[in-house]
């Protein structure tokens, strides 16, 4: 899912909210019509993709065709899935129908169950907000929500893998002190998904980031997860400036008519990363109004592109990959994740990357943990890729 914008800059922070997310689909090569406008020329591959993506997700993009990139202007949605790069016009299915997100009365397709009530609908939001009593309690990031050998963390995943190496982070904060966990509510949620804890990290005066733990209980593969109406609330249960109205969890990648990094698979934890523009401090809770995904449709890829080890240098990490698969790739996104020496996650880095593996080929992969505070020798790292 190589979710990168326009840039091929490297994103440094755990903050996650750009104001315009721009999906970078194809080298324009293919692009028809040289530039503007004339209307003769035929949809390029990338064109085509964009629609179908927007068909397949229900979500509104629009094409930019002088840069090749589909966009969503949104101030509030932070990682929107990509399509694959290269997928032939033939290869999506024109009359697939779309798929919105599911409402109770509306499961998804391949849903054998309807969406479930599990908090119930929350009432508009008065003036107040909400009250911090309706929301469940904390739950304390201990050992429960360990990645470690034997958990379910990621448990088979194509794209990832827990690696021990030298110290990230300069510690001038204790582990310990990292995150607070926060009371939360969500909604309505998809049969099987479970959002089992949240918890806030701060990483600057102005900003901080939301830590979820997520987990599908359910037999199926959950594909396009997505978090919804999501309300970072003070205090007095009111909601925050920073709103942010989605965000899609990235996993494992399956495939489609289009090929994503959005899969939880069956019985297996994830993380949910999410960036604020409020300090730590003013955060007491946290509504959500819906986890929503798409089952049934996704096959978890063949190919497999694995983390191996990692090195540090000042700020930047360097990580080992290897396509383990039979046919060529490119990377696309890199999530890190650190852990304590409990297994705990305290923070986390996005980078972009475009490194092209050949089968059996290695590459090394960079990204800036930036002001990390903390100190661990464990991460869990995740690589998105397409098949090419």
């Amino acid at each position: 899912m190589n979710n990168s914008n326009t840039g091929a800059d490297v994103l440094a922070s755990v903050a996650r909210t750009p104001a315009v997310i721009a999906l970078t689909l194809l080298a324009l090569a293919g692009c028809g019509g040289g530039g503007g406008g004339g209307g003769g020329s035929e949809e390029s591959v990338a064109l085509q993709e964009c629609r179908a993506y927007s068909e397949l997700t229900g979500i509104d993009f629009g094409f930019l065709q002088e840069n090749g990139v589909c966009e969503q202007f949104d101030d509030g949605v932070n990682d929107l899935p990509q399509l694959t790069a290269g997928v032939a016009p033939a290869d999506i299915d024109p009359g697939e129908e779309p798929v919105g997100p599911p409402t109770v009365d509306e499961p998804m397709p391949g849903d054998d169950e309807p969406v479930v009530d599990i908090g119930g609908t929350p009432a508009p939001e008065a003036e107040g907000g909400f009250s911090l009593a309706e929301l469940e309690p904390a739950q304390e990031f201990g050992t429960v929500f360990a990645d470690v050998e034997g958990s379910s963390f990621y448990a088979d995943a194509n794209n990832s893998a827990r690696l021990q190496g030298p110290l990230v982070g300069d510690g001038s904060v204790a582990n310990t002190d990292m995150l607070r966990s926060l009371p939360f509510r969500v909604a309505v949620a998809d049969t099987g998904l479970e959002l089992r804890g949240l918890a806030v990290v701060q990483e600057s005066d102005t900003r901080s980031s939301l830590i979820g733990v997520l987990f599908n209980s359910s037999a199926e593969r959950h594909c396009f997860v997505r978090v919804e109406g999501i309300r970072a609330l003070d205090a007095g249960g009111a909601t925050l400036e920073a709103i942010l109205e989605s965000s899609f969890v990235d996993g494992t990648v399956g495939r489609s008519s289009v090929q994503t990094d959005t899969c939880i698979e069956a019985r297996t934890g994830a993380y949910v990363d999410l960036g604020l523009r409020a300090p730590a401090a003013s955060v007491a809770g946290v509504s959500i109004d819906a986890l929503t995904s798409t089952t049934g449709r996704f096959e978890r890829t063949e190919t497999e592109v694995i983390p191996l080890a990692y090195s540090v240098e000042g700020d930047e990490l360097s990580i080992t990959v290897v396509n383990r698969g039979l046919v060529n790739v490119e990377t696309g996104f890199l999530n890190v994740y650190m852990l304590d020496e409990r297994g705990v996650v305290l923070g986390s880095a996005l980078a972009s990357s475009d490194e092209q593996l050949a089968p059996g080929a290695e590459a090394v992969l960079n990204a800036r943990v930036g002001n990390f505070p903390g100190q661990v020798s464990s991460i869990r790292v995740l690589v998105d890729f397409d098949n090419i």
